[in-house]
């Protein structure tokens, strides 16, 4: 009895816990509206010591520089997983994303970043269109 009442009490902490964490599939959330305020001082704070270069400016000397990307976020996020970015590479604040790597490619209509995973050899590249780009920083 004492075996039975444990595997009921265990059975229904697992259902609340599970239960608890679930939305229905296609639930309509709110968009999330950040100040622009907010995020001026996110990328100023990531761009630090960092010189702004105009999208059509960049040159393939640019490539292998850190950089900041600025742009608006995108509608298509499945290009951000699997697997997910590593920590620090994309921050979302509300219709505008801080993208944060290396410049490793520049093709006429977009720019692709990569950012290492931390373990070893692993790194995420994430391709930004130009026209959703509102602007770019460069290492010095």
């Amino acid at each position: 009895m004492n075996i039975t009442h444990r595997f009921v009490c265990l059975a229904l902490v697992a259902a609340c816990l599970g239960v608890s964490g679930c939305k229905k599939k296609g639930a309509v959330t709110e968009p999330v509206t950040v100040d622009q305020s907010q995020i001026d001082a996110a990328r100023d704070a990531a761009t630090r010591d960092m010189q702004k270069v105009a999208v059509s400016g960049l040159k393939k000397s640019h490539m292998g520089k850190k950089c900041v990307v600025t742009a608006y976020t995108m509608e298509d996020k499945s290009q951000l997983g699997p697997p997910p970015p590593p920590f620090g590479m994309v921050r979302l604040l509300g219709d505008t994303t801080l993208y944060q790597g290396e410049l490793v490619d520049i093709a006429p209509g977009t720019l692709t970043i990569q950012a290492p995973y931390p373990t070893a050899g692993r790194v995420k590249e994430i391709e930004i269109d130009k026209e959703d780009i509102q602007s770019v920083h460069l290492a010095r």
